[in-house]
């Protein structure tokens, strides 16, 4: 393997676009005919075409650096720092600019196959290099300057990149395909939750008929016209939200049970504080249990852990015979995710107990809610089967990117 500094080999880099032609906030718009990208659009999982901004052919024409090439690859240099994105001929946009906050790398090398360079890039080995360039200031940032001190690492022969980086690409296509398989469930489970919280399952198993095809299986309601075997009821009569308890600094200990918090069903975090406090019964959760995040985050969550305490900003819930505790929670699911589709955050911070009390549910029997939350489940657990695939694959490839890139194993 040959090692070299950027500075020593032939990649230019290119400063986003700054100074007095930059574009002003109104001269940007939702479509044109320049992309300009700012960080947003440059992820760890490479470009994000969404919520783009474009300038007109006019203003591009202003602008001097910055202007993306085919093969050209992108880096974040502020902010967010080290992410990559790789402008090829899966980008459907043909001018690209980007903002003062990345850079552009440009090979010019015929010693480095470029697909080759591209998986370095977002190696591990170039981001340790960058974390430890761009965290070594107050503000993490990266500069032309330290970018150049940065080491490539590449074999000699360049048939043996090539061979580096079909290998590589071949996990990259198995990663991608486990992704659209992932959406394209997830987005049958979008379209199951609406047919099943409206149509529901007839005797017969099958989804019922729309009310459309057969008005005579519906009747109408406070929340439209449902099948006639269900109920609109108030969830106070079904199930009972209960206060999660606040902690002065001073309760918090380092052992005992742990309190959960948003952090601990978001992802977010996974440390716990502890308590050692006697509390009443109800305070307590337990695996299988339903809890709910009320503030700042906001949805459904099944305990899935050992005895614990749960934060003021979650509620357990607790059902009557009258609600199946899983059915509830795609209830919840569904209800939390039509409010955040519908408004901005603010809304969501209005909902109250009392509110949640008050709000209306659909309640089918109980054997058709255990056909409904059947059906969900199924495509629950594909769903989680095909995302451990995928972490697994992650994982694979993340190892595979050490030993090539670096020489450790030879190909």
């Amino acid at each position: 393997m040959i090692t070299k500094k950027i500075s020593e080999i032939e990649i230019e880099i290119i400063d986003g676009d700054r100074g007095l032609n930059y574009p002003k906030e109104d001269e940007f718009s939702s479509s044109g005919f320049c992309l300009f990208l700012s960080a947003k659009n440059v992820t760890k999982e490479g470009f994000k075409i969404d919520n783009c901004q474009f300038i007109t052919e006019y203003k591009d024409s202003l602008l001097g650096q910055g202007k993306l090439k085919r093969n050209d690859v992108i880096l974040t240099t502020r902010g967010t720092v080290g992410n990559t994105a790789y402008y090829n001929e899966r980008v459907v946009y043909n001018h690209i600019r980007i903002n003062s906050g990345m850079v552009i790398l440009r090979n010019n090398d015929n010693r480095i196959d470029n697909t080759y360079l591209v998986h370095f890039l977002s190696s591990p080995l170039f981001i340790q290099q960058i974390n430890r360039i761009a965290f070594g200031s107050a503000q993490p940032q990266l500069t032309v300057k330290t970018i150049n001190d940065i080491s490539i690492l590449f074999p000699k022969d360049i048939n043996c990149q090539n061979h580096i980086s079909k290998i590589l690409n071949t996990f990259n296509f198995v990663l991608e395909q486990t992704q659209l398989t992932i959406a394209k469930y997830k987005n049958i489970k979008q379209g199951l939750l609406h047919d099943m919280f409206t149509r529901g399952l007839g005797a017969n198993g099958n989804l019922r008929p729309t009310f459309q095809q057969t008005p005579e299986l519906y009747k109408e309601s406070e929340l439209g016209m449902i099948p006639k075997e269900w109920e609109v009821i108030a969830s106070a009569e079904i199930v009972r939200f209960i206060n999660g308890r606040a902690y002065s600094i001073y309760e918090w200990e380092t052992y005992g049970i742990p309190v959960i918090r948003l952090q601990n069903l978001t992802g977010s975090g996974d440390t716990y504080y502890y308590s050692n406090l006697k509390l009443p019964d109800d305070q307590y959760c337990n695996n299988g249990d339903l809890l709910y995040m009320w503030s700042a985050s906001f949805g459904p969550h099944i305990w899935n852990g050992n005895k614990a305490i749960y934060h003021y900003h979650i509620w357990k819930v607790e059902c009557s015979k009258r609600i199946l505790q899983d059915y509830f929670y795609y209830d919840l699911l569904r209800f939390t995710e039509t409010v955040l589709n519908g408004a901005n955050g603010s809304t969501m911070a209005h909902i109250t107990k009392e509110k949640m009390d008050k709000r209306l549910v659909l309640a089918p029997p109980i054997t058709e809610q255990k056909e409904i939350t059947k059906r969900i489940h199924s495509i629950d657990n594909k769903i989680k089967s095909e995302e451990t695939l995928l972490s697994k694959y992650q994982s694979i490839k993340r190892g595979l990117m050490g030993d090539l890139l670096s020489g450790k194993k030879e190909v």
